[in-house]
């Protein structure tokens, strides 16, 4: 599965969408717990989208906003492994946008491609990006599901104490 990551600006933006996204996708989208969701082009490419709220931080506090910090929850996570493992072999592209496309999305599609694919598509050594590493971890912990062919074993040592190749190594 490949993955495209994107602003709320340029994932709302119909004619971008339909030049990057040829083929049959899902869209993921994560936006700041305040603000509304995302409103994706209409696309019939566009096969289903999940909508979740969470801030762009990896530990509990108080945002700038005077308000308590809202986390990625385990729940959140599992949404969306559950949502991709549905889809993963009836579309080739998952779409994932966040506020400013560079924390929370990167974070998202780089657990999403290590689960799917055994790579990080390029996500982890792309200047533009800086995933959000709770996101990572909490999808990772919750991604058995997604786990497939690709998936390297050292990576599967998350999930199956029996596997001691490189555990902890992502």
């Amino acid at each position: 599965m490949k993955f495209l990551i994107l602003s709320r600006v340029f994932a709302e933006t119909d004619y971008y969408v339909r030049e990057k996204a040829a083929e049959p996708y899902i869209w993921i989208s994560i936006r700041d717990p305040e603000k509304r969701h995302a409103s994706p082009p209409n696309d019939p490419m566009r096969k289903a989208s999940i909508f979740l709220a969470f801030d762009d931080a990896d530990k509990e506090g108080e945002s700038f906003l005077g308000r308590p910090i809202q986390l990625i929850t385990d729940q959140q996570a599992q949404q969306i492994v559950q949502f991709v493992d549905s889809w993963k072999d009836k579309v080739g592209l998952c779409i994932v946008n966040c506020e400013a496309g560079i924390s929370r999305s990167s974070g998202t599609a780089l657990a999403l491609s290590m689960l799917i694919n055994g790579h990080d598509d390029g996500i982890r050594g792309n200047q533009r990006f800086a995933p959000n590493m709770l996101v990572r971890d909490k999808i990772i912990q919750q991604g058995e599901p997604l786990a497939g062919e690709n998936t390297p074993n050292w990576f599967r040592a998350q999930w199956d104490e029996e596997t001691q190749d490189e555990p902890g190594r992502i």
